[in-house]
């Protein structure tokens, strides 16, 4: 962050007296927060002056707000306490915030649409990785009914019309 002007009214205005000014103008609007100035601080400006610090002024509290939180992420990957998965989840959920406080219903609505995206093609993984495990037991059912067939063939004490009925039953033919 920069050093204010020195003839910057509203930048040079206490933390807590900006503050409220914020929230003046983001209850009310601009113009109310330019009136609340004067009468409040003594504080004249145009209108294009308190646009321009208000958005000042968002910015500083989005940079402020970031610095927290990658500050507590920092802690938390020191004390290991983070996976990566928990770390991409983080990832989402912070830029998410991020276009929530900017009111950016764009890009809040893309990262919901990435996080089904990714949720269905984890799901359509575990779909396939289903199947392929029951064609998996399907072969290795077919390998057993075949050993057992191959050993009913090779069983002399039956006729042949006995190992082909009992083959027939072994391959679900019947």
């Amino acid at each position: 962050m920069r050093k204010p002007r020195s003839d910057s009214k509203l930048k040079l205005l206490k933390a807590d007296a900006q503050a409220e000014l914020a929230a003046v103008c983001s209850a009310d609007g601009l113009e109310a927060g330019r009136k609340h100035a004067r009468a409040r601080w003594n504080v004249s400006v145009a209108l294009s002056t308190i646009s321009d610090w208000f958005g000042w002024y968002q910015l500083q509290q989005r940079f402020t707000s970031a610095a927290s939180r990658a500050k507590q992420v920092e802690e938390m990957l020191k004390a290991g306490q983070l996976s990566t998965s928990k770390i991409a989840a983080l990832g989402q959920a912070i830029f998410e915030m991020e276009a929530l406080e900017a009111s950016d219903a764009s890009t809040y609505l893309s990262f919901q649409k990435l996080k089904l995206d990714q949720e269905s093609a984890k799901s359509r993984a575990q779909l396939e990785k289903a199947k392929l495990a029951l064609q998996e037991r399907r072969v290795v059912v077919m390998e057993k009914n075949m050993q057992e067939a191959v050993s009913v063939a090779k069983d002399t004490t039956l006729s042949t019309e006995e190992q082909a009925k009992r083959i027939r039953e072994i391959l679900g033919k019947e």
